[in-house]
């Protein structure tokens, strides 16, 4: 139920009437891109090195602002899996919201040593200073390999 929400809801914002602000941190083998290979590697069991890389393509999808609600539900979550933080909840909320904080959604298309395709959404948070600051995840559009 939450994939079919959440694929419409892209769906929706892809096509929307504004066109969507650009953002550097939209570099195929960037953080972002780096974070979605390891994810392939890790919960698939690719091997990256079959990644042909100079054809890999990353499009931006949609660029929200983060909204101080999101970035709370966030330092929550993150509370309660990592016990024992060095951070407050206020304190991850901060990060997460500080910043001109965005909500990137980046499609991802890989090709493989064998021409076949893998492509991917993923959400990602970013913010002035750096395109690291959360990896949230992907949703599988097609795979091939």
């Amino acid at each position: 139920m939450i994939n079919r929400v959440l694929i419409i809801a892209l769906t929706l914002t892809s096509f929307g009437l504004g066109a969507v602000e650009k953002n550097p941190c939209i570099v195929p083998h960037a953080s972002i891109g780096i974070s979605m290979v390891n994810a392939m590697e890790q919960d698939m069991g690719i091997d990256a090195r079959i990644l042909q890389e100079d054809k890999t393509r990353a499009e931006l999808i949609e660029n929200t602002k983060m909204t101080e609600i999101l970035a709370e539900q966030f330092a929550v979550n993150e509370a309660k899996q990592e016990r024992g933080s060095w951070l407050s909840v206020d304190e991850c909320k901060q990060i997460y919201y500080n910043d001109n904080t965005r909500n990137l959604i980046v499609k991802y298309t890989y090709e493989n040593n064998m021409g076949k395709h893998n492509v991917f959404l993923t959400s990602a948070l970013v913010n002035d200073n750096e395109c690291s600051v959360r990896f949230n995840g992907y949703i599988i559009v097609k795979r091939e390999f």
